[in-house]
């Protein structure tokens, strides 16, 4: 483990587990108990620890699993949540429309914003689905960079007029709108090989086990390259995806004026030409 890890100070959650190594922050849902629901607890715990790495050099990549039977059961429906305060709000007697409509909206807008730090964050994230993963799952999951899976995972979204995330982004993630359509519109369950075929997931596994080891070895892979050029990376596919073809071209090249000013192009050149072996090791940023 590099220095600036072993002197980091992690903080402690109730609802989900932390571990750094390798350039890698490893982010656990733990609330087995419930399936690893989402009550406000944990999405307060989580947006946190997101911005915490975000900003964390030494940290190169991020993972997310769940620990226990499946990665989540989605939002939790008897603890508080966001689904439970918008019930609060939806039969309170006392407030008029108006106000249960901006209570509403201030709620979901909460919850989206703790996924979208998931988008956001310049550090690439990884996640591993298994289990049966509902609802809020799908959100947590299409804000990711890249999702696994591993062979038993099912998958089931349901719409009733609030979107966390999910179908928006699943249209620009998935290749047939067609099918995200009936999906969410029949509420039906779909498997993984549905998933894999359909290119919401990267890869399938075999086992739970095996995807997380496969995660792990992945996340540890990107870490080791260049976080300037892997940052730049998903700068570039971040805004592409609400921009035309011309206005991420003239980015790419706006980009290009600083980010290309850096040691770690020189190296991989000398490495190139020198024929050297071994792997390069590359300051933080």
């Amino acid at each position: 483990m590099a220095k600036e890890e072993a002197e980091t100070r992690l903080p402690r959650f109730e609802t989900i587990g932390v571990r750094l190594h390798n350039h890698v922050a490893h982010i656990f849902l733990n609330r087995t108990d419930v399936d690893n629901a989402m009550n406000s607890l944990l999405l307060r715990e989580l947006h946190d620890v997101v911005r915490l790495f975000a900003k964390h050099p030494p940290t190169r990549a991020i993972t997310f699993r769940g620990i226990g039977k499946c990665f989540s059961n989605g939002m939790d429906l008897k603890e508080r949540s966001p689904a439970t305060v918008i019930n609060e709000i939806v039969a309170n007697g006392d407030l008029d429309v108006s106000r249960k409509g901006r209570g509403i909206e201030k709620t979901i807008r909460e919850a989206q914003m703790v996924f979208s730090a998931i988008e956001e964050c310049p550090k690439p994230t990884i996640v591993a689905l298994h289990g049966n993963c509902r609802g809020a799952a799908l959100d947590f999951a299409s804000a990711c960079d890249i999702r696994l899976a591993s062979s038993e995972a099912t998958f089931s979204l349901k719409f009733y007029g609030v979107d966390y995330g999910a179908i928006t982004r699943l249209q620009k993630i998935c290749s047939n709108e067609a099918w995200i359509f009936h999906h969410v519109a029949n509420l039906s369950k779909f498997d993984a090989d549905d998933a894999l075929q359909h290119d919401f997931v990267l890869r399938l596994f075999d086992t739970p086990a095996e995807m997380f080891d496969g995660m792990t070895k992945l996340a540890e892979q990107i870490a080791s390259r260049s976080p300037v050029a892997v940052q730049g990376v998903k700068l570039v596919l971040n805004h592409a995806k609400d921009h035309s073809v011309r206005d991420s071209l003239r980015f790419t090249a706006d980009l290009a004026q600083s980010q290309n000013l850096n040691k770690d192009i020189g190296q991989a050149t000398l490495k190139v030409l020198q024929k050297t072996t071994g792997a390069l090791v590359y300051e933080n940023i």
